[in-house]
């Protein structure tokens, strides 16, 4: 899991920005089924389809059919994160980054000062 207070829509995003750089159009890595997504952010398969679902119809991830490494058979779908969704990711990051300085400068703030 990534974090217990990140949100389950952020995790899922944070997992496939690692694979944004594959061509998984013929073979794709386990962790881009819901299968591997949800094992990863430690959910189950249904929250995991739900939330996939939602980002799909959002427009921040994609999915096709895909071979999947060390798995023979049929192809399964693979997720893909979108620019928009790799444009949502950063921005979730960058005002994280923000929100942890001004915390650490309240923290910091010398009470004799105030």
């Amino acid at each position: 899991m990534i974090g217990n207070k990140t949100p389950y829509w952020v995790q899922v995003l944070q997992i496939l920005s690692a694979y944004s750089s594959l061509d998984t159009e013929m073979i794709a890595p386990n962790t881009t089924t819901q299968e591997g997504i949800a094992a990863a952010a430690g959910i189950t398969r249904p929250h995991a389809t739900g939330i996939l679902n939602k980002l799909e119809e959002d427009g921040l991830v994609s999915r096709n059919l895909a071979h999947i490494q060390n798995l023979e058979g049929r192809r399964r779908n693979a997720y893909h994160i979108t620019h928009q969704g790799m444009a949502a990711i950063n921005s979730w990051n960058s005002k994280r980054v923000t929100l942890s300085s001004e915390t650490a400068q309240k923290i910091l703030v010398d009470p004799n000062d105030v």
